[in-house]
């Protein structure tokens, strides 16, 4: 089994969506919504066709962030339930209208790629949140 995600929900996409469909969204012609899949159609229909031409596999499954969002019907997990169960068990933390995952909360956080949490520096790669517990701390969801 092969499985190749797509994000299709970032602040990146937003802010495409609302540069290049901002008249239509204004006018009441095209929700923020439709918008945002317009973007990430057009993106991963590109994206498929250059993995194509690469000659890479297939996934056998190609879920969208999208789907996973909110508690589904059919019990898979979701990112809402995770992210609460990761703040609940100390793994995570508000701060800054943003929730984090605490780096520091896994002993062994890093062990895949080799890197130790105390060797990295602040700032090395890119800018520091004040918010921050950990230099290494990243959004898992913006509120």
């Amino acid at each position: 089994t092969y499985v190749r995600n797509i994000t299709d929900v970032d602040d990146k996409i937003n802010a495409r969506a609302l540069r290049d469909f901002g008249g239509e969204i204004a006018a009441g012609k095209l929700s923020l919504n439709d918008a945002i899949r317009k973007v990430t159609e057009k993106t991963a229909d590109q994206y498929h066709k250059d993995v194509s031409a690469l000659g890479c596999l297939q996934p056998t499954f190609e879920p969208r962030a999208t789907e996973f969002v909110a508690p589904r019907a059919d019990g898979k997990a979701d990112m809402l339930s995770l992210i609460r169960q990761l703040i609940e068990r100390g793994h995570a933390y508000v701060a800054g209208g943003e929730v984090l995952f605490d780096t520091a909360s896994m002993p062994d956080y890093g062990e895949l790629s080799k890197r130790n949490l105390d060797e990295q520096q602040a700032g090395a790669r890119i800018a520091v949140d004040a918010h921050k517990k950990n230099p290494g701390d990243f959004v898992l969801w913006k509120l």
